[in-house]
């Protein structure tokens, strides 16, 4: 089940997805580290716990292996205080502070306390590890003192699902409009969106630029500052520096001008 209102969150979805069509051998979090800010980054994880949880719980979120990594993100930015005071956030907050508490599933075990009739005055209270009734001061017992339910991976789904009410209740204006909220709380700048894809672009097309060296003092130290520039110039930093790695590590003018001429078309 998708969100349908248009604003804030779904813009930012509709961003990455844009660009993931374009590329289609990354992941949207390799699109996001790529072109986008942190905004992008919280409003997928956000979104795809939404997804995963009204689509097949949270026991779904957490087997498709994204529960771990998204929700130690957002909870980090919880932690921050960004989701202070926001109007249908605190049930969400309260649902992953439930999470956070389970604890491991590897060590999980879950005992449920049965609370049967004592059979001396049928009431229900009671020390029931050791079955005695203290509504009638111990005259009776209780049958059922308690029920070992399991342990590990699959009781830790069995019983995460026991929060899906929780979220699957909680009114969809209302968190969407925490979801907005949320995310515009972070400070990011904006991203060159265009610039960024053109520069990746070149760096996976081996784009090489006009780079004029014919002419200029043949020092190889000057060729190679030329070089550096005109890279980055195009937006090529990553690509000037690994240049000068190779440049220093050479063994001589022949091999340095042969790794110029792997960067730039020299004119």
């Amino acid at each position: 089940m998708a969100l349908e209102t248009k604003g804030l969150f779904i813009t930012l979805i509709e961003d990455v997805r844009k660009q993931s069509k374009r590329f289609p051998e990354m992941t949207e979090l390799d699109v996001i580290e790529k072109f986008f800010s942190e905004k992008h980054e919280v409003a997928i994880r956000l979104n795809r716990f939404h997804e995963e949880v009204m689509a097949g719980g949270l026991s779904q979120w957490r087997k498709n292996g994204f529960m771990k990594e998204d929700f130690e993100i957002i909870f980090e930015y919880v932690e921050k205080g960004y989701a202070q005071e926001i109007k249908g956030f605190d049930d969400l907050l309260s649902l992953f502070t439930s999470i956070r508490d389970l604890g491991s599933p590897e060590k999980f075990s879950y005992s449920e306390w049965v609370k049967e009739e004592c059979t001396q005055c049928e009431g229900t209270g009671g020390t029931y590890v050791s079955g005695k009734c203290t509504v009638c001061d111990g005259k009776g017992r209780i049958p059922e003192e308690v029920t070992i339910v399991g342990e590990g991976e699959e009781q830790y789904s069995n019983v995460l699902n026991m929060f899906n009410e929780t979220y699957q209740t909680l009114n969809e204006k209302e968190r969407i409009h925490s979801f907005e909220e949320f995310i515009n709380r972070l400070d990011e700048e904006e991203v060159d969106i265009e610039k960024a894809v053109n520069v990746h672009t070149k760096s996976n097309q081996k784009f090489k630029p006009d780079c004029k060296l014919i002419g200029e003092d043949g020092n190889v130290f000057n060729l190679m500052a030329i070089v550096y520039r005109t890279l980055k110039k195009e937006g090529m930093t990553d690509k000037g520096e690994e240049m000068q790695e190779r440049v220093w590590a050479c063994n001589s003018y022949g091999e340095a001008l042969n790794i110029f001429s792997d960067y730039v078309d020299i004119c």
